[in-house]
């Protein structure tokens, strides 16, 4: 957990304007991934060559966000648990969250990407402790009925 921690330190926060122009980058590579899709479109190979190198650029982008934000989903996930769970799960549903907002995150809108991806780190978390409070309990239950069917089995000595 520490070493995952101190590699967080490694990816600098991002301003608005790198935010804004990697979320361009990822529109671009998504579109691109959307024309390459397309095989009724005959394209010359150059042009399919530069919408391979747009989808790759597109990739990278959406990890250089995903990367520069783990560290918010890490502070977002550490209000969280006082619940119940463990810390690393809640880690991996706030990094799910944030994947989402990566995917989902509309730069035209003038929001930082921050604030747009604190919402769905939040909204994976916190559908996390419904999940896991039901299955604790489910187990529970079944452990006692489980303990009162073997004690009421039981031989008598």
């Amino acid at each position: 957990m520490a070493d995952y921690l101190r590699r967080l330190g490694r990816y600098e926060l991002l301003t608005a304007e790198q935010e804004v122009e990697l979320a361009q980058e990822i529109e671009a590579g998504l579109l691109a991934e959307q024309l390459l899709l397309d095989k009724d479109a005959p394209r010359p190979r150059r042009e399919t060559r530069e919408l391979e190198f747009l989808a790759l650029l597109g990739k990278r982008a959406a990890d250089t966000l995903l990367n520069a934000n783990l560290r918010l989903v890490v502070s977002i996930a550490k209000n969280h648990t006082n619940r119940g769970l463990d810390f690393l799960d809640l880690i991996q549903e706030g990094n799910l969250g944030l994947h989402r907002a990566v995917c989902k995150f509309d730069f035209t809108l003038g929001f930082k990407f921050s604030t747009y991806a604190t919402w769905w780190i939040r909204q994976a978390i916190t559908r996390l402790w419904p999940i896991r409070h039901v299955l604790s309990v489910c187990l529970s239950t079944l452990w006692s009925k489980f303990r009162s069917s073997i004690q009421s089995s039981a031989l008598p000595r």
